[in-house]
């Protein structure tokens, strides 16, 4: 596999050798012991994720007492939807989200709608963008309880005004949670400027492990949350179960290089991108012009999806036609939401990292130069 030309950064990335690092010196060097035990070993390892999780709330302008950790973004999303939905002081409570967000949103208000809570699902703007009237027309319709909208898409790359969607959310008595999973590394994330309620993070999309995640609580303006998994109530009673010290200490540390880093490493992006779109053949061309990061590129190719990704396999790349959670030859659902009709089937994702060299993308442009003559 190790010719493998890899363009599907958006659904995993590697593990940056400095996280793998921190992963290895907790696994083979920390003495063992449970961060909930009250003897010495309990403590230190307590210590450690205590020193974590400042670094991690740092990183994003957060407090440490508003970060809970989970086993990714998807049990952060359901904790969000669910929490938020469920809690003992939300009356009559009501969804409003859109239908170009991630799976771990939309199935968790589609289970919440079955048991009786209002969901609203908005339809984006033919760029994929928030409809900003729509969404000012649902808030004032009745009150609401959350908003759950996606910082970045993991789809389209399309970037979101979070803050200003904040802003009118908070206006009509209603709390905002944001999926932030493909955000951070790829655009200023800090907490005290979106002003969200609630966010997600995932470790895996940040060159971290998988099976850790977070969600971001904001305590001032206090955000309730009725807890969805029990047990010992740790992350103080919002999510219970043993707290898996060496991820944390990999995701901070994965955190802490993706802000760092990020300019440098989007210049790398940037360029790449530049290249990849310069060199589109045509009739080949972008699903959006709304605001985007440059590491996704959703095209149009104007061929079957499944055929594209059988002939890109075949030739050593890895292509995908979206998110790997729900990926298939019916054409991605964000692209639907926004009306692309047949162009949904025949579509794919192209994700680009600073890890991506000149001649993995040189490899790529002359699979489409080729997929191009197919039509």
């Amino acid at each position: 596999m190790t010719d493998i030309a890899y363009f599907d950064y958006a659904a995993m990335t590697p593990v940056d050798p400095r996280v793998a690092g921190v992963l290895r010196e907790a696994f083979e060097q920390m003495p063992v012991g449970n961060a909930g035990a009250t003897h010495q070993r309990g403590l230190a390892a307590r210590a450690r994720i205590n020193h974590a999780r400042e670094e991690f709330a740092t990183a994003i302008g957060a407090d440490p007492r508003e970060i809970v950790f989970t086993s990714g973004a998807s049990e952060a999303d359901n904790l969000a939807i669910k929490g938020a939905l469920t809690y003992h002081g939300a009356k009559n409570p009501r969804l409003i989200t859109m239908q170009t967000e991630h799976k771990a949103i939309l199935d968790p208000a589609a289970i919440m709608a079955k048991q009786g809570v209002e969901v609203v699902v908005l339809p984006p703007l033919r760029n994929g963008l928030v409809d900003m009237a729509a969404l000012d027309a649902a808030l004032a319709e009745k009150p609401t309880t959350l908003v759950s909208i996606m910082a970045v898409n993991n789809e389209t790359g399309v970037i979101q005004p979070i803050a200003e969607i904040a802003e009118r959310v908070h206006a009509a008595g209603a709390k905002l949670h944001v999926d932030a999973a493909q955000a951070p590394g790829r655009i200023a994330v800090n907490m005290q400027d979106w002003q969200a309620d609630m966010v997600s993070f995932a470790a895996q999309k940040i060159f971290g492990p998988q099976g850790i995640g977070a969600l971001y609580v904001r305590r001032l303006p206090k955000m309730r949350l009725q807890a969805q998994m029990h047990g010992g109530g740790q992350e103080r009673g919002m999510r219970s179960g043993t707290l898996p010290i060496a991820l944390i200490l990999a995701f901070a540390e994965a955190m802490k290089l993706a802000v760092a880093e990020r300019e440098a490493r989007n210049a790398v992006v940037e360029t790449l991108h530049k290249q990849l779109i310069d060199q589109l053949p045509p009739p080949m061309a972008l699903n959006s012009d709304a605001p985007c990061v440059p590491h996704i590129i959703n095209i149009h190719t104007g061929l079957p999806v499944a055929q594209v990704l059988a002939l890109a396999d075949a030739a050593g790349l890895a292509l995908s036609a979206g998110s790997a959670c729900s990926s298939g030859g019916e054409g991605s659902h964000v692209l639907q939401a926004m009306g692309l009709g047949e162009r949904a089937s025949q579509s794919v994702r192209i994700t680009l990292s600073h890890l991506t060299s000149s001649a993995e993308l040189a490899r790529l442009i002359d699979f489409l130069t080729k997929l191009e003559g197919q039509q």
